[in-house]
């Protein structure tokens, strides 16, 4: 358990901010550390903190504090010089920048940490298990506590603390002790569950050029950088220090054309933006990152030109004959340097028909895990592989307009490559006869891949034991794109055997479209249902009952119900929980993320005005679905957080602009703090803090996907 309290002072507080960068640099005292950017001089050091504005200056001073290590964290770009005095041996010349500073054990148990919100300081109090926060105590000279509970130091207010247990507010405040020595009062809590400060929202940008784009792939690294792949149809996408500075792509359809990978700064700043494609259509659809900060993509090209490698697996297009609209060719891997300019390895894999890379994850040891789905009889397997021959496709309703399908999934597919890329270390078909794709893929630390996706197969491998060994349904008021069932599987580490298989799903159209794994090995999910009934929601759930569209309007042509949430025990034979999460129309969870207490992490997209929120919510009100129609309404992007047992929403908000907006995956970084990136066709997307672009690309008109600009957003944990 931890409880943080939330110390603000105010900008109004002070006379003016200067117009610098927030950033926090060591001072020439050993330990200590000045803020720059933030309204007044402010000073950190080991025994508390000092604040001078134009008219007063303030010290506070931790009483009966220990003598506490100090770590500065999420390091910013460029260097600080700093020649005040006439003491050269206090001038600083090429410090380093930080987010956040860090002074662990200030009391024993109790660590104080400072970061810049809203153009303020924050310093918040993390106490551990079993800790008395009666401890935190300070010394200010000529404070008083105010009526509202702040507490008042001449000119400067430090506002009172917000404590916060999920939805539910925890009484507490300033206490004095004596003439200048003050204290926090905490009322009853559960000691047994986090007391978190409710997240926030630090910064949020636009990524696109004047045409198309959408991110789906997200990863951050040791030091909190932040990395995003997608699509492009731009060509005059922001680049920067880039592999490939000109777009390649086809331009034949709205969204088609080039990759792009971006990688930015803890604190928004882009550290490269760079195109990675050929002359055909290529997307990029997921990334991860390795501990040398090297990322790694895949998704699908078409494109016989695509860049490859010396030594790559499979150096030639192989095609994309289809039975349906798509035409997504090969899959594709590749990995980047740490500077986004080189191209480390880079590599077809497919057959000769459309094969699609959905979900990336890499080893410690640097092997290459990929999953999606394949249309090839001729995909490349591996002898000994859990499934070697293809199962077959089909299930989907040829669409009025062109007597085919959108898209024939295929069969489901996982291989793995080598450390040094050389060599495939399984390929493997599953799925059954009819379609079967994944969308996502964790991995544990014994190298063991967990897929999950949807099926239409009534024949999908399950095995013995599993949560749900019979097929639910297909929905039928859904005249495009059926989805079946969700399914969830975990390979053995070498790819030749299958330590449970299991369906997900009630007589609806379900599909799971993001998987996480927690310290235990359970397993959180998220994606869609309509199913009204049969879905496996839990007794003491979140949300036991499905609230979306009952009969679709006549401009909607998917029916994806409600998100759902669950949580699934480390067999795959049984639920800790299961929750819808949305309202009266179309809503989906795309993405889940996991922290150490448990609790679930989720965005998604929600076309839905009465998506549940929570008072402290970021948006609190829906934005609108206004450029986006018809056939497919995605609204607003979500970001909700679901405690550890599914009962309750400890955090809900709106991501979006009067446009469509979704949400398609979620991350969290070292410290704790929660990014979301997808797409938004909204030229009044909720840009804020330093963004890297503030204003809205473009779009141009495209049918049946999605238009506008990519964004990433960022919020404090």
């Amino acid at each position: 358990m931890k409880c943080v309290f939330w110390l603000l002072l105010s900008k109004a507080c002070f006379a003016s901010a200067p117009e610098i960068p927030f950033a926090f640099e060591p001072s020439a005292t050993p330990g200590t550390f000045v803020a720059r950017g933030l309204p007044g001089a402010i000073t950190l050091h080991q025994s508390g903190f000092s604040l001078a504005t134009s008219n007063s200056r303030v010290e506070i001073h931790w009483v009966r504090a220990a003598h506490p290590s100090v770590e500065a964290q999420e390091r910013l770009p460029g260097l600080a010089n700093s020649f005040v005095g006439n003491d050269p041996a206090a001038w600083r010349i090429r410090s380093p920048r930080y987010a956040r500073v860090v002074f662990r054990g200030t009391y024993r148990g109790i660590d104080v940490v400072y970061y810049e919100k809203q153009a303020a300081l924050e310093c918040d109090f993390v106490i551990a298990p079993l800790t008395d926060p009666a401890r935190i105590g300070f010394e200010v000279a000529g404070g008083r506590i105010a009526t509202n509970g702040d507490l008042v130091i001449g000119g400067v207010r430090w506002k009172r603390p917000i404590l916060l247990q999920g939805e539910r507010r925890i009484p507490g405040g300033f206490v004095r002790h004596g003439r200048d020595r003050f204290g926090f009062k905490v009322g009853p809590y559960d000691h047994n569950r986090e007391l978190v400060i409710d997240p926030g929202l630090i910064f949020s940008t636009y990524v696109g050029g004047s045409r198309n784009e959408l991110a789906r792939g997200l990863a951050v690294d040791s030091q909190g950088n932040v990395y995003i792949a997608g699509i492009t149809s731009s060509i005059d996408l922001p680049v920067k220090s880039a592999l490939q500075s000109a777009f390649a792509g086809s331009t034949a359809h709205p969204f088609t054309g080039d990759a792009f990978v971006a990688k930015f700064s803890p604190a928004g700043d882009v550290l490269y933006l760079t195109y990675l494609g050929g002359k055909g259509d290529d997307f990029a659809s997921a990334i991860a990152v390795d501990s040398d900060g090297n990322a790694y993509i895949t998704g699908s090209t078409n494109s016989t030109d695509f860049p490859v490698t010396k030594g790559a697996v499979q150096t030639k297009f192989s095609g994309f004959a289809n039975n349906d609209l798509a035409r997504f060719g090969d899959v594709f891997v590749a990995k980047l340097n740490p500077a986004g300019d080189r191209l480390l390895y880079s590599t077809y894999f497919g057959g000769s028909h459309n094969d699609v890379g959905l979900g990336i994850q890499v080893d410690a040891a640097g092997g290459v895990y990929v999953t999606g789905a394949t249309a090839s009889a001729d995909f490349p397997t591996t002898a000994g592989a859990y499934q070697t021959k293809f199962g077959g496709q089909g299930g989907q309703d040829n669409l009025p307009c062109c007597a085919a399908p959108a898209f024939e999934a295929g069969d489901a597919f996982i291989f793995k490559l080598d450390p040094m890329h050389s060599k495939i270390v399984y390929s493997t078909f599953l799925g059954g006869t009819l379609d079967d794709g994944a969308f996502a893929l964790a991995l544990n630390e014994a190298g063991e891949a967990y897929v999950a996706g949807y099926t239409l197969s009534r024949n999908f491998p399950t095995t013995l034991g599993a949560f749900q060994r019979k097929f639910g349904g297909v929905e039928s008021r859904t005249p495009d794109f059926h989805r079946g069932d969700g399914f969830l599987a975990k390979l053995n580490a070498d790819g030749t055997t299958i330590a449970f298989s299991t369906y997900f799903g009630g007589e609806g159209d379900e599909w799971i479209a993001g998987i996480a794994l927690d310290k235990s090995g359970a397993i959180y999910l998220t994606g869609a249902s309509s199913s009204a009934a049969g879905f496996p929601v839990t007794p003491s759930a979140l949300q036991t009952h499905y609230a979306g569209y009952t009969k679709l309007p006549a401009d909607i042509e998917i029916l994806f119900g409600n998100a759902f949430v669950a949580k699934m025990n480390p067999t795959g034979s049984a639920l800790e929980y299961c929750t819808f999460l949305g309202g009266s129309h179309n809503d989906s969870g795309l993405a889940v993320a996991v922290d150490g207490g448990g609790n679930a992490y989720i965005t998604g997209f929600t076309e839905s005005p009465d998506f549940p929120v929570t008072h402290d919510a970021a948006q609190p009100k829906f934005g609108g679905t206004s450029s986006q129609e018809p056939y497919v309404l995605f609204g607003d992007a979500f970001f909700s957080i679901i405690n550890v047992d599914g009962t309750r929403l400890l955090y809900s908000t709106f991501l979006g602009g009067r446009g469509d907006d979704i949400g398609w995956n979620v991350a969290m970084d070292p410290s704790g703090n929660v990014y979301v990136t997808g797409g938004t066709a909204s030229a009044d997307f909720p840009v804020k803090g330093q963004a890297f672009q503030g204003t809205f690309g473009g779009f141009q008109e495209t049918l049946y996907f999605f238009r506008g600009d990519a964004f990433l957003s960022k919020f404090s944990r």
